[in-house]
């Protein structure tokens, strides 16, 4: 066998070889994809309910202390305001 036959089958050899890897890849992308899909969902979920609970702390604190929560409201349109005026 020539030098050149033996680049051809090395070449052949490795071909055969890169064409089994990427049908290893593409056999186990639907199990990568779905993994990472069940954890955004997860993710997503948790931070839903920290939101909820965020918002029924904030509304309890508003029955408990309405005074004060209209003053700081009030403080932070203020704030907000000074800051607005000075763009």
């Amino acid at each position: 066998m020539s030098g050149g036959e033996q680049a051809i089958g090395r070449g052949q050899s490795q071909r055969r070889n890169y064409g089994e890897r990427s049908n290893d890849v593409t056999d186990k992308l639907p199990d990568a994809g779905s993994e990472m899909y069940e954890q955004a969902r997860e993710s997503f979920e948790q931070g839903r309910r920290a939101a909820r609970y965020r918002g029924e702390d904030v509304e309890r604190y508003v029955r408990e202390k309405p005074l004060r929560s209209l003053l700081i409201a009030a403080g932070v349109g203020w704030l907000i305001g000074a800051i607005w005026r000075r763009l």
